[in-house]
């Protein structure tokens, strides 16, 4: 005499279809979200790029000014210098 136990149940293609479902739907989703990173990443880079450049081109300004700035201070310092 067997024992009383709960019925072994397979999986039949009706429980798999839903399973395989799902798993489509994470793909989909993982695949959104990977879309969706590589997107903002792409922008932040640009932002960077962007910012680098600008404050490239600032720093190269300001140099500029400075020599000049530096240049007149050599002038009036010599012209200074022979007035005393």
């Amino acid at each position: 005499m067997q024992s009383p136990s709960k019925p072994i149940i397979r999986p039949t293609k009706s429980l798999a279809r839903p399973v395989e479902a799902r798993r489509q739907h994470s793909q989909k989703s993982q695949f959104w979200e990977s879309i969706a990173l590589l997107t903002v990443s792409v922008l932040v880079s640009g932002v960077a790029m962007v910012s680098l450049y600008k404050m490239i081109s600032l720093q190269f300004s300001q140099q500029s000014k400075l020599r000049e700035i530096r240049s007149e201070v050599n002038r009036v310092e010599a012209r200074v210098n022979r007035l005393q």
